[in-house]
């Protein structure tokens, strides 16, 4: 797999990495007491317009800790088919 990327974000630079496992943000909590890190995985397994979702969904989560899940859900698919809608598409799927 590639080297996680970071980005910077509101509340820091977040690493964005690919694991096979279901995706989730982090960010410093009681569980994550580190303030540098800050970050999503997302399913390595994903692909189209499923993997867009899944990452937009997880930087919303870091973005808006505070969002409700569903507004997370809705926001995250409708942005996502948006996106897909004008044409963006992972470098791995433009031949």
């Amino acid at each position: 797999m590639a080297k996680p990327k970071s980005y910077p974000m509101h509340h820091g630079k977040a690493t964005v990495e690919y694991a096979y496992l279901s995706g989730y943000a982090y960010f410093p909590d009681h569980l994550n007491p580190n303030p540098d890190e800050l970050g999503v995985v997302i399913d390595a397994r994903e692909r189209g317009i499923n993997k867009l979702d899944s990452l937009i969904h997880e930087l919303l989560h870091l973005e808006h800790p505070a969002m409700s899940e569903a507004d997370v859900e809705r926001t995250a698919t409708n942005i996502a088919r948006v996106l897909r809608g004008e044409g963006y598409r992972h470098k791995d799927e433009v031949k």
